[in-house]
């Protein structure tokens, strides 16, 4: 599962330089497809958002619906923590 694209990156003589990205432990339920039914992940995602920057769950949940091409109140977020 992809979570994040390539942001930004600068040439300098050769080399590339990427954004940091932050790696996340993450546990979510996914209400898609026939009603009643849903399934739960769990699993390490990697976001290219600032090392120090706080997403609250709303924007977890928009970010994970989004991958998966559902609307955003079909995840329901259990878990999220930084991995270190």
């Amino acid at each position: 599962m992809i979570l994040w694209r390539p942001s930004q990156n600068a040439c300098r003589a050769g080399r590339y330089v990427w954004a940091m990205h932050a790696k996340y432990y993450t546990r979510f339920i996914l209400r898609a497809g026939e009603p009643g039914c849903a399934d739960e992940y769990t699993g390490v995602v990697e976001l290219n958002q600032p090392a120090n920057s706080v997403l609250d769950p709303q924007e977890i949940e928009a970010i994970l619906a989004r991958n998966f091409k559902v609307e955003a109140n079909a995840v329901e977020l259990l878990n999220w923590s930084r991995v270190h």
